[in-house]
């Protein structure tokens, strides 16, 4: 049975490539799940998808207790109006000159900010001076 060109879908070139680029990246994963006998670690997945895991907390703790020496508490903390976009809070004390405050601070968010980069906001960092 013959039918028309005008019944086929067209697509250009660089739709074309960008779906076959893609094609490649699924079937790749699904090679990786396969050679794995399609398991999952349901932990490393779920910390994957939850930035409030023990995981996930336990990095950023690990990287707030690097750079402030002071204890260091946890909390959450949302909007009322908005309880649904949570944020956890790192609270630390700290004795240092404002210079090296603002200096540690900056680096404990570039280290943090990367660990979910979907929302660099769901952490957050609160410094108590202490003198």
């Amino acid at each position: 049975m013959a039918t028309s060109s005008s019944a086929m879908p067209t697509i250009d070139a660089e739709t074309f490539y960008a779906l076959s680029t893609r094609v490649e990246e699924l079937s790749n994963r699904v090679q990786t799940l396969e050679g794995r006998g399609g398991q999952c670690q349901p932990d490393a997945m779920q910390a994957i998808a939850d930035p409030f895991s023990t995981d996930r907390i336990d990095q950023v703790l690990k990287v707030t207790q690097s750079l402030f020496s002071g204890p260091v508490t946890t909390h959450m903390m949302s909007d009322p109006s908005e309880p649904q976009y949570p944020w956890m809070v790192f609270r630390v004390e700290q004795d240092m000159e404002y210079e090296e405050f603002r200096e540690t601070m900056d680096r404990w968010y570039d280290r943090v900010a990367p660990s979910w980069p979907d929302d660099p906001t769901v952490y957050s960092l609160m410094v108590d001076p202490v003198r």
